[in-house]
């Protein structure tokens, strides 16, 4: 069903007010920071712990399942952003940023501190409020942050073997960009 002009303006409007409380709510309360592993190229090391602190609500895996942190993931989402065109890193960006805000959290989902400084609990709830959220615009937010996280992830061999899951073929991989 395509989308009328009325209801693009809608989303804009709403989209450009959600970043605009975002922008304003991360200078209210600090993230809690995550040290990188090695030089980041694209992110923040405020991006980068905000990243890690996503994957840890998406990546909850069961005992035995290798640590996301362990292997780079968000190192690697790093490095994945570089050649990316800066629109879309600015929309990543302004994605974490909405997603980390204490005052678009007051707003969205009625918590007062930063999503990083949640409890783990916390932030899966969080998490799963925006993957099944009325608004399209969540919903759409989600699911960009999942497939960063995500993809890397399942793509390692170590993962991939768990699930049974061959791996890309070797003539991609080899073309992969790798922290």
């Amino acid at each position: 069903m395509p989308i009328d002009r009325r209801t693009l303006l809608k989303y804009g409007l709403f989209g450009t007010a959600v970043l605009t409380v975002g922008g304003i709510g991360l200078t209210l309360r600090p993230t809690a920071m995550v040290t990188p592993r090695s030089p980041l190229k694209v992110l923040t090391e405020q991006e980068y712990s905000i990243f890690v602190a996503f994957a840890d609500a998406v990546l909850t895996g069961e005992e035995g399942w290798p640590d996301h942190r362990a292997l780079g993931i968000v190192e690697e989402i790093d490095a994945g952003l570089e050649p990316m065109h800066p629109g879309i890193i600015g929309e990543v960006k302004a994605l974490l940023g909405v997603l980390e805000s204490a005052l678009a959290g007051v707003v969205l989902d009625a918590r007062v501190s930063t999503f990083s400084a949640c409890s783990l609990e916390k932030r899966c709830a969080i998490v799963e409020s925006w993957r099944t959220a009325r608004t399209e615009v969540f919903r759409i937010g989600f699911l960009a942050l999942q497939g960063f996280v995500v993809a890397p992830y399942y793509n390692r061999p170590e993962v991939a073997a768990k699930i049974g899951y061959p791996g890309m073929p070797a003539w991609i991989h080899e073309r992969r960009v790798m922290p």
